[in-house]
């Protein structure tokens, strides 16, 4: 458990006249004094406690500036509780299918507005833990190539 390491960090950087309270009780509340420390006690314990697991499947997609508009699909059947694009490229992203396994369909419109550089960015968020079958999207590249992978956050 990582929590008493927290409570530690902390009880630390808290200073002796804040760190009886940690151990029990109620916690530091915010002043100008008390400095980090309500950024580390203010931390949900169950994101903590619980690690993230990702499931990569083992193919991406590349798009080419040339084609324009393309459409994308990633054959996930797999499960998670949320659902994120990773991108090596500039690229643009519209709309957005996600298939369940149960049949059905979450359609996400981002507008193709913005150019999303190299990162990992969350597309969709569900409650509790969902069969994924597919991900289709529209993708535009703006670098001359670019490489897209979706990827399933599991919790637990």
């Amino acid at each position: 458990m990582r929590l008493p390491s927290i409570l530690l960090c902390a009880a630390f950087l808290a200073g002796p006249s804040q760190a009886s309270t940690l151990g029990g009780g109620s916690l530091p509340r915010s002043s100008p004094d008390s400095g980090p420390v309500l950024d580390l006690v203010s931390l949900s314990t169950d994101v903590l406690l619980t690690p993230i697991r990702w499931f990569r499947p083992k193919e991406g997609a590349r798009i080419h500036r040339d084609l324009g508009w393309t459409t994308v699909g990633f054959a996930l059947r797999d499960h998670g509780q949320g659902l994120y694009l990773q991108v090596a490229g500039k690229t643009q992203i519209g709309k957005v299918e996600i298939v369940f396994e149960d049949g059905g369909l979450e359609q996400i419109e981002l507008g193709g507005n913005r150019i999303y550089d190299r990162g990992l960015y969350e597309l969709a968020s569900f409650s509790n833990e969902r069969q994924v079958l597919l991900v289709r999207m529209q993708a535009r590249a703006w670098s001359p190539k670019a490489r897209m992978q979706v990827l399933l956050r599991r919790v637990g």
